[in-house]
């Protein structure tokens, strides 16, 4: 992390976020570029149904004493006071000529890639997500981006990690790798259903 991104964590930076700087907005959070860096943006609760912003800070703190992050995965940064409220800083991810990274499935509708390519870059994530026992439980066709390059596409997961609630299961599934696996394999399917490659 470099200091720069590591003062953006401190508790005691309070950001203020604005319209304007709105990404998108999910059922329960919405997404701002950072206005002290637009190379990460934060994630804010909107309404407190399943405490995703609980749910993603537990699990990434966990990964990151497991040592194992998949470089398919967004960065997670810390936490900050906004606002709107607390907010979780994530990198933004952003193609090398500084656009907005498109969607996996929105590339493959546009033809962009064909459909053997993204079979091939969903077995890549998922072997490495298997591997290191990365849990997903909540992940749908627009939160994979690929991330463009002078050398190709990097796929990024930017959402949905973790269990859709925080409690027992989320514990259970970050300390048992066997259980996160199996719960992968299962959300996986239901992902290449929603990306219409199954």
């Amino acid at each position: 992390m470099s200091s720069n991104t590591s003062e953006l964590s401190t508790k005691d930076t309070k950001v203020f976020l604005k319209e304007q700087d709105l990404i998108g907005q999910g059922n329960e959070r919405s997404c701002f570029t950072n206005p002290l860096n637009k190379n990460t943006c934060v994630k804010v609760i909107r309404t407190k149904h399943r405490s995703q912003n609980k749910i993603e800070k537990y699990y990434y703190t966990k990964l990151k004493k497991r040592n194992n992050l998949s470089p398919f995965i967004s960065e997670y940064y810390g936490e900050i006071n906004t606002n709107l409220g607390k907010g979780l800083v994530f990198e933004k991810i952003l193609d090398s000529d500084g656009c907005s990274s498109e969607s996996l499935y929105t590339l493959m509708k546009n033809n962009a890639i064909s459909l053997s390519e993204a079979k091939k870059i969903l077995k890549t994530v998922f072997e490495d997500l298997y591997q290191n026992a990365i849990l997903l439980g909540d992940v749908t066709k627009d939160q994979i981006l690929l991330k463009k390059t002078d050398h190709g596409y990097t796929p990024k997961i930017i959402d949905g990690l973790g269990t859709r609630r925080y409690g027992i299961k989320l514990f259970l599934m970050s300390n048992i790798k066997s259980f996160a696996r199996r719960k992968l394999k299962k959300s996986w399917k239901t992902l290449e259903v929603d990306l219409e490659l199954a």
